[in-house]
């Protein structure tokens, strides 16, 4: 089959979904800073302080990029130059955390967008550079660091709204100049710097903290040791992106994705520039802006955007009554035909078939022509028949849908499955040749068009024991995710109450189930969605 690349990060599912990742170069900061961290509000990030040669000049500066226009603007100077601190946004507000300038530090002081003014708040419990910082429900939680001296595990909890700060659980290993982010609702800590003084050395631990329990978990390692990374979460994946190995010039552009749902780590397309990595995420990117590079006291202005690749057009074959093995003297199979438009724009595709034979010729079988399909919309085709003539000859062969770009014949996706004709068995022939029902070439195809949510295929399907369920809400919506086998009779109830804008990800287990077809349906108020999925152990 053809796979999509892009490079060379290559995913191809059995459905036909790919994904793949890309890093472009976007404007870059006015002013070159490293140590620098940023923060992503209303859809803009902020950088802000940061060291700006190398060798302990410390800045207030604050400059806001707005990854729509690709431009950037100055705004009010945070009163306390400094870098190595947290930067966190909860309820519109910036929160500029702890520190170093000529010394650690414990300031906290919160940034006003709307007004362009900053406000001193309360400090933090102790002064320390390099934390760790994440946000779970409007709280900043600021874990490990460097106290002046050595490592701490400190995990402090700061409520902007009570203005407040809270002792939790310590984390398991200290540590500074880690990362750390959120994936519904835990925060992973990851990489860093560790160990005694002489003698520290980079770490890979990933450790993951749960606030509604209070409590530690150690995960999955990151493949490669290092600390001044970037951490950042990006559809329900961390990130761990750049960093230092060592002292100058042993900086890495690496950039390893983490499955908290799985567990395990992959490595993505590294990042163009090797350095100390600083940066945020927006709902769809991740922007790594500044730091330092093989030469130590120079100061980076780059920005460089990452984002990953979901394939626009996906198309799924789900055939019935598998393994399906056709007589002597031919017969027929079904199947169900779904295509998506994983986009928000229209495409106008073409739609065809056709039947790989046991000696690698192909055979034509239909194809429908300039069919426009709206973003987030799905053609379904249940119970396709497709006929096998007497006359085909005994083997393996392969069934294949494609979609192409109606105006330009590009392969958009494809998919397949096997079928076997087997061979005299004394079984009557037939001569309907290689028809197919269910789909007149002129009847309009059944177009699903969610107004507020998507769901995505399962991957893999067909699967055996574990297939992963995926939908996209374009608003904060009450959900119900249910699977139902054949006759209707709920399964499995995967998810059930509020769930926030964005792309969610389950894990549907199906180990105590018998083989066969089950239907994920995904509902929001009137509407709903289903996918079928096939289960083979």
């Amino acid at each position: 089959m053809k796979k999509f690349t892009l490079f060379c990060v290559i995913t191809l599912f059995l459905i036909g979904i790919c994904w793949a990742d890309q890093w472009q170069t976007r404007a870059p900061m006015p002013t070159a800073r490293g140590y620098v961290p940023s923060v992503e509000l209303e859809g803009k990030i902020y950088v802000i302080g940061g060291d700006v040669s190398g060798g302990g000049s410390f800045s207030g500066v604050n400059e806001v990029y707005d990854p729509a226009t690709n431009t950037w603007v100055t705004k009010a100077p945070m009163p306390t130059a400094r870098c190595l601190h947290c930067l966190a946004a909860v309820n519109g507000k910036i929160y500029a955390i702890g520190g170093y300038a000529n010394g650690v530090l414990n300031i906290n002081q919160e940034y006003n967008p709307v007004t362009d003014t900053w406000t001193t708040k309360a400090p933090m419990p102790n002064s320390r550079s390099g934390a760790g910082w994440a946000v779970v429900d409007d709280k900043i939680y600021v874990i490990g660091g460097h106290p002046g001296y050595g490592f701490v595990n400190y995990n402090q909890m700061y409520d902007p709204a009570a203005n407040t700060w809270t002792t939790k659980a310590p984390l398991p290993t200290a540590r500074a100049y880690l990362g750390a982010a959120e994936v519904d609702g835990k925060i992973y800590a990851i990489g860093g710097i560790g160990g005694p003084i002489p003698g520290w050395y980079n770490m890979n631990v990933n450790e993951e903290y749960d606030p509604a329990t209070n409590t530690w978990t150690t995960k999955a390692t990151m493949p490669s040791a290092r600390h001044n990374i970037l951490v950042a979460a990006l559809n329900n994946k961390v990130y761990a992106i750049g960093g230092w190995t060592s002292g100058p010039g042993n900086v890495l552009n690496l950039n390893q994705e983490y499955d908290p749902v799985s567990d395990s780590w992959v490595t993505k397309a590294p990042m163009f520039t090797a350095r100390t990595a600083g940066g945020a995420a927006t709902e769809d990117k991740i922007y790594v802006m500044g730091g330092f590079g093989n030469i130590f006291d120079v100061p980076l202005n780059v920005n460089e955007e990452y984002s990953t690749y979901t394939q626009p057009i996906t198309i799924m074959l789900t055939p019935h009554n598998t393994p399906i093995q056709i007589p002597s003297g031919g017969g027929s199979f079904l199947y169900d035909l779904e295509i998506a438009n994983n986009t928000s724009v229209t495409y106008t595709i073409d739609v065809s078939s056709d039947v790989t034979l046991p000696g690698g010729t192909f055979y034509p079988i239909f194809i429908r022509n300039a069919i426009d399909l709206p973003g987030g919309a799905v053609i379904i085709r249940n119970d396709l028949t497709q006929f096998v003539p007497g006359g085909a000859i005994a083997g393996n062969y392969s069934y294949n849908g494609y979609v192409h770009d109606h105006n330009t014949w590009e392969l958009l996706t494809e998919d397949s499955f096997p079928f076997e004709k087997l061979p005299g068995d004394g079984a009557p022939a037939h001569n309907f040749g290689w028809a197919l029902y269910g789909w007149d070439g002129e009847e309009a195809p059944i177009i699903h068009t969610p107004a507020e949510f998507i769901l995505h295929p399962a991957h893999p399907n067909p699967f055996n024991a574990e297939t992963i369920i995926s939908f996209e809400l374009r608003a904060a919506s009450c959900v119900k995710l249910m699977v139902y086998d054949v006759s209707g009779r709920e399964t499995a109830r995967l998810f059930d109450g509020w769930e926030s804008t964005g792309i969610h990800q389950v894990v549907f287990d199906a180990n105590s189930l018998p083989s066969g077809v089950y239907f994920a349906r995904l509902s929001a108020g009137n509407e709903s969605q289903t996918r079928k999925m096939l289960l083979i152990k």
